[in-house]
């Protein structure tokens, strides 16, 4: 019994001190990162942004609605969050800053914990540091593209959760984040097609795939809807660059997405299938509860 209880002592040894080294060096980041942006908090102003951000926050506090009773250069929730940001900090351009910062310090630690799921930890927390220095830093106003950034790494979080645990409440979590970030700016939306074709991709890699043989219509079915559904995104996303039909926006938002639905497709003529609406009702299973945290915003 005792020998038992000391390799058991051992073990727990052993396990506890990856995970000390791994919450020490997660304090180090946190504590570099939130000295360095709040030294660079009251830098970089540029009015435009600046005000435009704080004088639509402002007209909330004098009982106005964005869309309705003045134009929001935005959709409209970030406008609310920085109405309570200037109630509770005052009416001062640098309490939108502040809010940022909070925010900020909120992500630091989602960013090191996606990080250590694919490194040592260590090499996660280089790997923060470079992406804090890399985000906010650069420009600290209270841009709606921040909270883009913050919300679509909480989202990719609930994504990796989800994957280790298999709980939809995570699918549930990631489409409450996708939904916030649409409501901040609507270009969030990308992180819902990102999200979107991840769970497309996971539903391939089921391991509940039928080990039957499908007759070749279910799987021209199937195939024909992935198809279609990668087409009518393609589309819309090259309608979007009407606005700004440059290569450098091809290469950022039509290209990824063209690749991922090449993979997809590639993947449905490789991979073992099973029956349509056994699939087509696993694909709803997973984006089910995406779709209801997306919505619920």
């Amino acid at each position: 019994m005792r020998s038992l209880a000391a390799r058991a002592r051992s073990r727990l040894s052993r396990s506890s001190g990856p995970q000390t080294t791994s919450i020490l060096l997660l304090g180090l980041v946190w504590a570099v990162s939130a000295a360095y942006v709040a030294g660079r908090l009251d830098q970089g102003w540029f009015p435009p942004d600046d005000g435009i951000l704080a004088h639509s926050a402002e007209r909330i506090l004098h009982g106005e609605t964005p869309h309705a009773d003045f134009d929001d250069i935005y959709t409209g929730g970030l406008t609310y969050l920085h109405a309570l940001g200037l109630r509770i900090f005052g009416t001062n351009l640098l309490s939108l800053r502040l809010v940022l910062f909070v925010f900020f310090l909120a992500w630091v630690p989602v960013v090191y914990w996606i990080a250590t799921q694919f490194a040592r930890p260590a090499t996660a927390a280089l790997t923060s540091l470079l992406a804090v220095a890399w985000s906010v830093p650069t420009y600290t106003a209270a841009m709606p593209s921040w909270y883009n950034l913050f919300l679509a790494t909480f989202g990719t979080g609930a994504l990796l959760k989800h994957v280790a645990t298999g709980h939809g409440v995570w699918l549930l979590a990631a489409g409450f984040c996708a939904g916030l970030s649409m409501m901040v700016k609507i270009v969030g939306v990308h992180f819902v097609v990102g999200a979107l074709l991840f769970l497309a991709f996971r539903e391939q890699i089921s391991p509940l795939r039928s080990n039957t043989a499908v007759a070749a219509p279910a799987l021209v079915r199937y195939w024909m809807l992935v198809l279609g559904a990668l087409l009518t995104l393609t589309i819309a996303l090259l309608e979007t660059l009407r606005y700004f039909p440059t290569l450098n926006a091809f290469t950022h938002f039509v290209l990824p997405t063209v690749a991922i639905g090449a993979l997809l497709l590639r993947n449905e003529g490789a991979a073992l299938a099973g029956p349509f609406w056994q699939r087509l009702g696993r694909l709803l299973r997973l984006a089910g509860p995406f779709l209801v945290g997306l919505l619920t915003p």
